[in-house]
C-alpha cells in the first residue's frame, strides 16, 4: 500500500487526505503544528470565528470528499449578493444557491472527522524540521506540503528565497526558475462581526469607486452572513488606516451610506481583529531532488482572498491533484498536476498582485498590461465560474478591452463595440444599466456589427460556417484571434502565441518574423497569415500557400537552433494526433505524414540574430486529389471520421506543445521522436533536392567528413539532438551521420533482398542479382544485404521484404556471419508470411540437416537452424565438385513438373532433398534425371510450406543465364557440346554452356514459374 505524509492539517491538508485514502487507497498521516481543536462537538458548534464562503469550486471538492451533506446541514445558502458604493447599491438574487456560508472551524471539524473515519492518523502539536522532513521523503511514497502561507516545506525546498520581498512579480516560467516569488503590500485587512438581525442572507461587497486619494478612501469590504444573524466583515485598506480603528470607522461611515456599516459605530474597538498584512506568493513546481513532494493550497500559491480564491482554491488544488495521481508513478503524477495547475496559479497570482496595487495606488501594478476594472466584476467571474482561473481571467480581460470604448446608446444601454467591428459569439458587446437592473449582453453569434443604437436594434451580420467548421466571411477566411487566445488559456499556454501578428496576405510569415526579430521580437511571438505570396521551404523551395484555409505560421524562439529540429516536428505531430487522426508520423528531416504516406505538414528552422525562427505549414482545409503526394486534416477527417477541428485550436495546440517540449530533457525528446518516426528502422533512399551527385556526411565518431556518392541506399537508425540522422549503408554496413541541408529521403516499399555476405560466391551473386532484376525489377526494389545490416535489431527490413534470396557458395560462413540472431530473424520472417529462395548453398542452409561428401575429404555434416525443409540436403548429387572452380560443374538434366521435356540447368556441388516419410509440407518441383537405368530420380527443386510463408530450395542454379557473360563461359571452354537429344547430365569437359543454351527457353519458364507461381510474387509494374 502506498504511504503519504501530509504536512499541515488545515482544510486543504484534510481534504487531500480524504481523497488519497478514498480514491487511491493510500495510508495517510497528517502532521499539524497547532493543537487539536477540541470544542467542535459534531453539531456545528465552535468558537465564534468568521465564516467563509464556498463557491462552486469548493462545493465540488467537498462533494467529491463525501462530506457535503454535513457541510450543507451546518452551512447557510446565500440568496444573492449586494454590490455597491456610496450612493449606489445593486442587488442581485439567485434562482438557486450558488454560494454557501459556513464557519471555518466547523468545516475543519467535519473534515477531521471524515479523515479519522477513514483511518487517517493525526499528529497534532507536531512541528516538522528539515531532518524530519527528509526522513519522511525517504520513507513515504508521497509527501504533501499543505502547511499554509508560512510553509515549512516550502522553506526547506527553496531556502530563504521563499521569504524575500520583491517590488515586482515577473511571470514565472516554472520549468526554468527554482525560486519562489513573494510580493508584500502596504495593504492589510481586519475582521469584525456585526450583529444584523433580520438581514437577508446576501453576500455583501462594497468598493470605493474613486481613488483620488488611496489613503483616505477605503477600497474594499466583504461581508459574509453567518447562522447567528450576524455578518462577518473583512475590511481591506492600507495598513496605516487599519491601525487606527476610530479613524477607520469614521471613514466607513463617510464613504458608504449603508445602514449595515452605520452599525459598525456601535461595535467596540476591542472587538476588531488585529490587522494583517496581505501578500501574494507563488511557488514553482519542485525541481529539487525531492521528486515525491508536492505543494498544495497556500503553501504553493497565496492569493488575495477577496478575488474568490482563498480556501476554495486550496480545496480545488487537492481535487485536481487527485485527478492527476497515479499510485505507480508519483513523480509523473506531480509533473502532470503542475502542468495542469501552474498556469492557473500564475495567472491568479499576477491578477492578485495587480488588484493589490490598484487598491492602494492610482496606477496599476508594475506588470499590469490592462486597464483598471471594477472589483465586483472580477469577483463575480472568479467566484461563479466553473472554468479554470486562466480561462476566466482571459475572458474577463478580453471583455475589459471592450470597456475602453463604451458608448452610450439609448436609455440604459451602453455598447462596448462599434459598427463594422467583428465580434465572436459570447463576446460581451454591451451593458444594460437601469434602476436596480444591471447586466451584460453577449453576442449571440459571430459576425460584423451592423447596428448598435439600441439593444432592440442591435444586429450582427453573421459569419458563414462551412461544412468543415472553417470560419469565413464575405471577405474570405478569418483567423479568430479571440478564439485562439481562449484556446491558449484553456491549454495553459503562458508565452507562445500570446503576442500574435495576423495578416490576410503577406510575403511570408518567415519574413515577417525575421523583420520583427531584428527589432527584438519576444520569445514565443507568433506570425500567421491566410496566404503567402512567397512561402518557402528548405533549400529555397516554394511552399504552396494559397488562400485555402490552411495554416501558415512562424514562431520566434530564443533557444539554440539545435533542439528545435526535434521539438518543432514533435509539437506539430502531437497537436495533430490530439485531433484524433491516426497514422501520423515524422518523416526526417522536417515533414509530418498522415494516412497513405502523404504529406500533412512541413517545417523550416532558421536563425536570425539571436532568434530562431520556426516556420510551420499545415494543410488543414485544402482538399487534395488521390494522385497527389499531399493530404490535409480535412481529407483525413473524411476518411477517419474524426471531429473536424478549427484552425485556432490546432495553432494553440502547437503552441502548447512547444511550451511543454522546451522544458523536456534531450534524452526524452529523442525517445519521443523515435516513437513517432516514419523512417527509423526503414530502408531509405537519400537524394539531393538540388540535384547534387554527392553529399558530405559525418563519420560514425563525428570526427571527420566523408563524401559519398548519391543516391544512398541505407537504413535509418536514429537522430541526435541536433537533428542529424544516423544511417547504415545496405551495401557494406558502414554507419554515418547525415546532415539535413538539402537531403531528400524516400522510404522504400516492397523490396527483395539478395544476401551478399560471407559464404556467397561472387559469380553466384552476380547471376542472382541479374535474374532478380530481370524478373522482379518492375514490381520490387532489389537490394543486396549483408549480415551486419540484416542482424542489426534497429533495421526493420522484414517490414518491406517480400523475398529474401540466398545464392550459391558455402553455407558454413553464412551460419557463422549471421549467428543465431540473424538465423532466428530469417526463420521468423518466413514463418510470419515471408518468402525464401535458396540456390545450392542457400538450399543446404535451409534444410534441417546436411550430409555433404560424407566420409570424403570435403565432408560437412550437421544440423541447421532454419529447417524450412523437414529433411536432409544430401550432396554433391553429381560428382567432381571442386571448391572455387567450375571444373566440377555440370549441365544437370531436370524433369520439371508441367514440362514435357527435360531442362538443362547449371549445377556445381548442389544437393538433392531426402524428405522424411511423414513430411506433408514439401512439394517436388523438379527432379534430377537418373544417372543409371532403373534408378529412382532424386529431388532437385522443392517447395516448402513454412508457417504462413513459403520457401523454394534448389540444388541447381537456374539463375545462371547462358546469354549473359558469354565471354566467361567461352574462357572456361565449355561451349563445344553438340546438340543432345536424350536426357543426360553434361560434364564440364563436354560443354555445359551449349547444353544449357539448347533448353534456355524452358529454363526461363522454370525461373518464371518459381517467382510468380510457386512464390506468388507480383509481375506488375511498381
Amino acid at each position: 500500500m502506498p504511504t503519504a505524509a501530509i504536512i499541515g492539517g488545515g482544510l486543504c491538508g484534510c481534504l487531500a487526505a480524504v481523497l488519497l485514502v478514498a480514491e487511491h487507497e493510500f495510508s495517510v498521516e497528517i502532521y499539524e503544528s497547532r493543537e487539536r481543536e477540541t470544542d467542535f462537538d459534531g453539531h456545528g458548534n465552535g468558537r465564534s470565528t468568521l465564516d467563509l464562503t464556498l463557491n462552486s469550486r469548493g462545493v465540488a471538492a467537498l462533494k467529491r470528499a463525501g462530506v457535503f451533506d454535513k457541510v450543507e446541514e451546518y452551512g447557510r445558502w446565500l440568496q444573492g449578493y449586494v454590490w455597491g458604493w456610496k450612493g449606489t447599491c445593486i442587488e442581485e438574487a439567485y434562482k438557486d444557491g450558488r454560494l454557501l456560508s459556513i464557519n471555518r472551524r466547523v468545516l475543519h471539524g467535519i473534515l477531521v472527522s471524515r479523515c479519522e473515519s477513514l483511518g487517517v492518523k493525526f499528529y497534532f502539536s507536531h512541528k516538522i524540521d528539515e531532518e524530519a522532513f527528509r526522513g519522511l521523503v525517504q520513507e513515504r511514497s508521497l509527501v504533501v506540503g499543505a502547511d499554509g502561507i508560512n510553509s515549512t516545506v516550502r522553506s526547506i525546498l527553496f531556502g530563504s528565497a521563499h521569504k524575500c520581498s520583491t517590488v515586482s512579480f515577473p511571470l514565472i516560467d516554472s520549468s526554468m526558475n527554482k525560486s519562489v516569488q513573494t510580493v508584500e503590500f502596504e495593504l492589510g485587512y481586519v475582521e469584525v462581526v456585526v450583529p444584523a438581525p433580520g438581514w437577508k442572507s446576501f453576500l455583501r461587497i462594497w468598493s470605493s469607486k474613486t481613488r483620488d486619494d488611496p489613503y483616505t478612501r477605503v477600497p474594499f469590504i466583504l461581508g459574509v452572513p453567518d447562522r447567528n444573524e450576524q455578518i462577518d466583515l473583512g475590511v481591506y485598506a492600507p495598513l496605516a488606516i487599519l491601525q487606527d480603528i476610530p479613524r477607520l470607522k469614521q471613514l466607513l461611515k463617510n464613504d458608504f451610506s449603508c445602514k449595515l456599516l452605520e452599525l459598525l459605530q456601535d461595535v467596540p474597538d476591542t472587538s476588531w481583529g488585529a490587522p494583517e498584512r496581505l501578500c501574494t506568493v507563488l511557488s514553482p513546481r519542485c525541481l529539487s531532488n525531492f521528486n515525491n513532494v508536492v505543494l498544495l493550497g497556500d503553501a504553493a500559491a497565496t492569493k488575495l482572498p477577496f478575488l474568490g480564491l482563498g480556501a476554495n482554491s486550496s480545496m480545488e488544488d487537492a481535487s485536481i491533484f487527485s485527478n492527476a495521481l497515479e499510485n505507480t508513478n508519483i513523480p509523473k503524477s506531480i509533473e502532470c498536476y503542475w502542468t495542469h495547475r501552474n498556469p492557473d496559479l500564475m495567472v491568479a497570482c499576477q491578477l492578485s498582485i495587480d488588484e493589490g496595487y490598484r487598491l492602494i495606488r492610482k496606477t496599476p501594478g508594475p506588470r499590469s498590461t490592462h486597464p483598471g476594472k471594477c472589483t465586483k466584476n472580477m469577483f463575480d467571474i472568479l467566484a461563479f465560474s466553473d472554468l479554470t482561473y486562466s480561462e476566466t481571467v482571459e475572458s474577463f480581460r478580453s471583455q475589459s478591452l471592450h470597456n475602453q470604448h463604451v458608448t452610450a446608446r439609448g436609455p440604459g444601454w451602453k455598447s462596448y463595440v462599434h459598427v463594422g467591428q467583428r465580434v465572436t459569439k459570447g463576446d460581451i458587446v454591451g451593458i444594460i444599466d437601469s434602476v436596480k437592473t444591471r447586466g451584460t449582453y453577449a453576442a449571440p453569434q459571430s459576425g460584423i456589427v451592423r447596428c448598435m443604437d439600441t439593444l432592440e436594434a442591435f444586429s450582427i451580420e453573421p459569419d458563414q460556417v462551412s461544412t468543415t467548421n472553417q470560419t469565413v466571411s464575405a471577405a474570405g477566411f478569418l483567423f479568430d484571434g479571440c478564439l485562439f487566445q481562449e484556446w491558449l488559456t484553456r491549454l495553459g499556454v503562458s508565452r507562445f502565441g500570446r503576442f500574435t501578428m495576423y495578416r490576410k496576405l503577406t510575403n511570408s510569415t518567415m519574413s515577417d518574423a525575421a523583420t520583427e526579430a531584428e527589432h527584438g521580437a519576444v520569445h514565443g511571438s507568433l506570425f500567421i497569415a491566410e496566404k503567402q505570396e512567397n512561402g518557402r521551404g528548405r533549400g529555397g523551395m516554394k511552399w504552396a500557400s494559397e488562400y485555402t484555409g490552411n495554416i501558415y505560421m512562424t514562431l520566434v524562439c530564443e533557444i539554440g537552433i539545435e533542439r528545435l529540429g526535434v521539438i518543432a516536428p514533435l509539437a506539430v505531430l502531437r497537436a495533430v494526433k490530439e485531433l484524433g487522426l491516426q497514422g501520423v508520423s515524422i518523416k526526417w528531416p522536417n515533414d509530418i505524414y498522415c494516412g497513405n504516406a502523404k504529406k500533412l505538414s512541413g517545417l523550416l528552422v532558421e536563425v536570425k540574430n539571436t532568434r530562431a525562427l520556426v516556420g510551420i505549414g499545415i494543410n488543414v482545409h485544402q482538399n487534395f486529389t488521390d494522385g497527389e503526394s499531399a493530404t490535409s486534416i480535412a481529407d483525413q477527417w473524411k476518411q477517419q471520421n474524426t471531429q473536424y477541428p478549427c484552425r485556432e485550436r490546432v495553432v494553440a495546440q502547437v503552441c502548447a506543445h512547444f511550451q511543454t517540449l522546451l522544458s523536456t530533457s534531450p534524452s526524452k525528446l529523442l525517445e519521443l521522436y523515435a516513437a513517432s518516426s516514419a523512417v527509423f528502422g526503414k530502408l531509405i533512399k537519400v537524394t539531393s533536392k538540388c540535384g547534387k551527385s554527392t553529399c558530405s556526411v559525418l563519420s560514425q565518431e563525428k570526427n571527420s567528413h566523408v563524401e559519398l556518392q548519391l543516391p544512398l541506399e541505407c537504413f535509418a537508425k536514429e537522430i541526435d539532438i541536433e537533428g542529424r540522422l544516423k544511417i547504415q549503408l545496405i551495401s557494406d554496413g558502414a554507419e554515418y551521420w547525415l546532415h539535413e541541408h538539402d537531403s531528400s529521403v524516400q522510404v522504400f516499399q516492397r523490396a527483395v533482398f539478395v544476401y551478399t555476405g560471407p559464404g556467397a560466391d561472387p559469380r553466384c551473386i552476380d547471376m542472382t542479382m541479374a535474374m532478380t532484376e530481370q524478373y522482379l525489377g518492375a514490381a520490387y526494389n532489389i537490394f543486396s544485404i549483408n549480415p551486419t545490416v540484416l542482424v542489426s535489431p534497429e533495421n526493420q527490413w522484414e517490414s518491406i521484404c517480400e523475398l529474401i534470396i540466398f545464392p550459391g557458395g558455402a553455407d558454413l560462413p553464412m551460419i557463422k556471419s549471421l549467428g543465431e540472431l540473424g538465423q532466428t530473424r530469417i526463420r521468423n520472417f518466413v514463418h510470419n508470411g515471408g518468402k525464401y529462395l535458396g540456390f545450392c548453398a542457400g538450399a543446404y542452409f535451409a534444410c534441417s540437416a546436411i550430409l555433404f561428401d560424407e566420409g570424403g575429404p570435403l565432408q560437412v555434416v550437421g544440423k541447421r537452424s532454419l529447417r524450412f525443409f523437414d529433411g536432409i540436403g544430401v550432396g554433391p548429387t553429381l560428382s567432381g565438385f571442386i571448391y572455387g572452380s567450375s571444373e566440377g560443374a555440370w549441365a544437370a538434366s531436370l524433369s520439371v513438373r508441367g514440362m514435357d521435356r527435360h531442362v538443362y540447368s547449371y549445377y556445381n556441388g548442389g544437393c538433392n532433398f531426402e524428405s522424411n516419410p511423414d513430411d506433408t509440407t514439401s512439394q517436388i518441383l523438379a527432379t534430377y534425371s537418373p544417372i543409371h537405368e532403373n534408378e529412382a530420380p532424386l529431388n532437385a527443386i522443392i517447395k516448402c510450406r513454412v508457417g504462413r510463408g513459403v520457401a523454394v530450395l534448389s540444388g541447381v542454379h537456374p539463375e545462371f543465364d547462358p546469354t549473359k557473360d558469354v565471354a566467361i563461359w567461352e574462357k572456361e571452354g565449355v561451349s563445344k557440346l553438340q546438340p543432345v537429344s536424350s536426357p543426360q547430365h553434361i560434364s564440364y569437359s563436354n560443354g555445359v554452356h551449349s547444353a544449357i543454351m539448347q533448353t534456355n527457353n524452358l529454363r526461363c519458364k522454370l525461373v518464371s514459374d518459381i517467382f510468380y507461381q510457386h512464390l506468388g510474387l507480383d509481375n506488375a509494374h511498381r
